[in-house]
């Protein structure tokens, strides 16, 4: 049964809007204490809400004061750069489906599918 009800958690977290899923975040962040209370042993509790706060601090975030807080920039926001390899593999055709003049930032392929990793223990 709980791993039953693990699987459908994971399922409904991939399919939630970003937004949503910062707003439930945040309230665990929050809430931490009272969701703690709630769970025997305490140390389970406590790894898991280590392994969260390794993985959003992995992502960007840091919680301080019981808030979640962006410490580092979107890569979804940063301009796109060229570097050295770009060109080349502009060139080469090493980069389907994206387009760029000499000197400016290949465009994204829209068409490429980005699928969350999932893990089993």
């Amino acid at each position: 049964m709980v791993d039953a009800l693990l699987a459908d958690l994971s399922v409904s977290l991939q399919v939630l809007d970003e937004n949503i899923l910062m707003q439930v975040l945040a309230e665990v962040v929050a809430t931490q204490g009272d969701l703690r209370a709630r769970v025997n042993p305490k140390y389970r509790f406590d790894e898991r809400l280590h392994d969260l706060m390794q993985c959003l601090l992995l992502d960007g975030y840091l919680v301080r004061d019981k808030r979640l807080l962006q410490t580092a920039p979107s890569i979804a926001d940063a301009m796109p750069i060229n570097d050295d390899l770009i060109e080349p593999l502009l060139n080469s055709g090493g980069l389907v489906g994206r387009t760029s003049s000499p000197g400016s930032p290949p465009q994204p392929n829209h068409s490429v599918r980005h699928h969350p990793i999932t893990t089993r223990r």
